[in-house]
């Protein structure tokens, strides 16, 4: 019997899954690989809490526009593909704040329900 979860997570592509109200569900291990968490650290948790604005860059501004995007695909159910993101994770998963790595990426988001 063919395990959708297992195959999921194992795909290369970067995803994560949500739910409605932005508490992640599930996630690609690319997707856990790529910014640096873990999934049961993250799995339950609210999309903005985990992956937050970085508190020293006063012009940071991707969680306004993720949240914006995803306001967006909601209310009219199409794709949308934003401008290219600047965000800032921890180097590691145990990194303070002051160890961060800048990544830059254009997301795309679909709504599947």
């Amino acid at each position: 019997m063919l395990n959708f979860q297992t195959l999921f997570e194992s795909i290369p592509g970067l995803y994560i899954v949500y739910s409605l109200d932005f508490m992640i569900v599930a996630g690609s291990d690319a997707y856990f690989r790529a910014t640096k968490t873990k999934r049961e650290q993250v799995v339950g948790r609210p999309f903005f809490e985990v992956f937050s604005d970085n508190p020293d860059d006063p012009n940071a501004n991707s969680v306004q526009n993720l949240r914006a995007s995803l306001s967006n695909v909601i209310k009219h159910r199409l794709p949308h593909t934003m401008a290219v993101q600047k965000y800032d994770i921890p180097c590691n998963a145990n990194a303070s704040a002051a160890l961060l790595m800048h990544r830059f990426t254009m997301p795309m988001r679909r709504s599947h329900c």
